[in-house]
C-alpha cells in the first residue's frame, strides 16, 4: 500500500500503533527495525502511537492540520 500511494504522490504518515506494547528496554532496537524494515522515502512521517500513554497523539493532530491547511 505504501508503495501504491508514493506512486501516486500521495502524502503518507505512517502509523505504528500499540507503542505501549513493546517494552521500554527494547523501544529504540524496535524503533530501528521499523524504519530499516519499511524504507520510508525522505519526508514522509512516522508516528509511534499509544492510545493509554497518548505518546504521538500531539504529533498527529499537527500533521493532520497541517495537511488540511494545505489542501
Amino acid at each position: 500500500m505504501y508503495n501504491y500511494l508514493k506512486y501516486y504522490n500521495v502524502p503518507v504518515t505512517i502509523v505504528a500503533t500499540k507503542y505501549d506494547k513493546i517494552n521500554k528496554n527494547s523501544r529504540a532496537k524496535q524503533d530501528k527495525i521499523i524504519l530499516d524494515s519499511l524504507e520510508i522515502a525522505q519526508g514522509d512521517n512516522i508516528v509511534f502511537f499509544s492510545a493509554l500513554s497518548k505518546k504521538g497523539r500531539d504529533e498527529l493532530y499537527v500533521i493532520i492540520s497541517q495537511y488540511l491547511e494545505s489542501v
